[in-house]
C-alpha cells in the first residue's frame, strides 16, 4: 500500500535532473526571443508524474514552479527591451531569479533524497 502513497523517487529525481539540465538553455533561448516548448514540457512532465500518486504533496513543487515562472517572465521582459538602459536592471534580476531557481531545484532534490 505504501507504494501507492509515495511516488517513485528515482523516477522523479531523473525527471528533475532532465528538467534542470535543460532549463538554463531554455531561459537563454527565451531571452533571445525564441520560445522552445521543451522547458515547459519538462516541468509539466515532472508535475504530472508527481500528480499520479495518491497522497503526493503537490506543495513540494510550488516553490520550483514559482521560480520557473519568475525566470520565464523576466526572460520574456528582457527579450522585449530596446536598449541597454532597459536591459541592465533586468539582467541583474534575471541572474538572481536563475540562482533562486537553481536553489529550488537543489532543495527539492534534497527533500526527495531525505524521504
Amino acid at each position: 500500500m505504501s507504494s501507492l502513497l509515495h511516488p517513485p523517487l528515482p523516477e522523479l529525481a531523473s525527471l528533475l535532473d532532465d528538467y534542470a539540465s535543460d532549463f538554463e538553455w531554455y531561459s537563454f533561448c527565451l531571452v533571445c526571443g525564441h520560445s522552445p516548448p521543451r522547458g515547459q514540457d519538462r516541468l509539466q512532465s515532472l508535475y504530472q508524474s508527481q500528480a499520479r500518486w495518491r497522497g503526493s504533496r503537490m506543495q513540494e513543487l510550488y516553490p520550483l514552479v514559482c521560480a520557473h515562472w519568475d525566470v520565464v517572465n523576466l526572460a520574456h521582459d528582457l527579450s522585449q527591451t530596446r536598449n541597454q538602459l532597459e536591459r541592465r536592471p533586468l539582467e541583474g534580476l534575471l541572474r538572481r531569479a536563475q540562482a533562486h531557481h537553481r536553489l529550488q531545484v537543489q532543495a527539492l532534490r534534497a527533500l526527495w533524497e531525505a524521504a
